[in-house]
């Protein structure tokens, strides 16, 4: 009652100035808030994915500590392969929501999404540019599966590989010169490395098991990518001489698609029959890694493959 006395013997002009005061620190608490990452979207940036939970194949987002799993794509088609625009503000990916697969761009929280290819006949596995400006994808349009690179919005197209094999998953090396990719020109999965042109193509792994999926580390240094060659699919690093540095996975599941995130960690599928999920690898010393921590994201399995690390902002 004492509090409410004294505020009524204020004057006018001190109620306005006491206000003003509340009305200043609302919007200071405003501003500060705005700034800190939202619920589910922590500094790490969001992982993409593609799934099925929900009955056919589309596009989500979560965060790395499993929280916020957001539905990007709402669609009776297939959506596949995610790919992060190095802004972190699109995603591209592969959907065959017009007949056959074509590379679609949308916003990062979903909406309608634009072509980027309309080619004769499939386009799968989209990678970015680290520039933005030219966007990697396989396709077979010309029979068999080529690499083939275009401007970010889908004009000259640009065939780079050229053989009688499929040519399949393109990876931009940080520094834009160089694109790794997968072939079974060789008889099995051999990961490849060449120029951004497509010139002076390269066999890597040369190793008589299935090798695929390659990822670069950020420092362009060093490759991640999956393997059979120890019975099933693990994840392994390898120099750019294609020395093995590191098996990084070791159980009786097939781990496939690794992506790196912030402080060298990696996410990956792992699978065992039907039963797939996504998964985190914390390397905590890139100069002795093999045995590190694997968890899940979140306490809860998330159904999903392909994963795709949005990039640091």
């Amino acid at each position: 009652m004492k509090l409410l006395d004294s505020f009524e013997m204020r004057t006018p002009m001190h109620a306005l100035r006491w206000f003003a005061r509340l009305a200043l620190l609302l919007a200071l608490a405003a501003a500060a808030l705005a700034h800190l990452p939202a619920a589910g979207q922590p500094d790490d940036g969001l992982i993409a994915f593609m799934s099925d939970m929900d009955g056919n194949w589309e596009i989500y987002s979560v965060s790395p500590d499993g929280r916020g799993l957001r539905r990007l794509t709402d669609h009776r088609a297939d959506d596949r392969y995610p790919a992060w625009h190095p802004s972190g503000e699109l995603v591209a990916f592969s959907s065959d929501r017009d007949g056959s697969f074509n590379i679609y761009v949308m916003p990062a929280e979903g909406g309608d999404p634009r072509p980027i290819t309309r080619g004769k006949g499939d386009a799968f596995y989209p990678a970015w540019s680290p520039d933005g400006e030219q966007i990697a994808y396989a396709s077979n349009e010309d029979g068999d599966f080529e690499i083939y690179v275009s401007d970010a919005d889908g004009r000259s197209p640009r065939r780079l590989t050229d053989n009688r094999a499929d040519d399949w998953f393109p990876a931009w090396s940080p520094d834009g010169q160089q694109i790794a990719f997968v072939t079974d020109r060789d008889g099995d999965f051999e990961v490849y490395v060449m120029n951004a042109d497509g010139s002076q193509q390269r066999n890597l792994t040369r190793d008589g098991a299935d090798d695929g999926s390659p990822a670069w580390h950020p420092s362009g240094e060093l490759i991640a990518f999956s393997s059979n060659r120890d019975g099933d699919y693990e994840l392994y690093l390898m120099d750019l001489d294609g020395r093995i540095v590191a098996q990084l996975t070791a159980n009786d599941r097939d781990d496939q698609d690794p992506t790196w995130g912030p402080n060298d960690q990696i996410a990956f599928s792992s699978s065992s029959g039907r039963n797939y999920e996504l998964r985190l690898l914390q390397l905590d010393d890139l100069d002795d890694p093999g045995d590190d921590e694997v968890r899940r994201l979140g306490q809860e399995p998330i159904q999903g493959g392909s994963p795709n690390w949005q990039p640091s902002s």
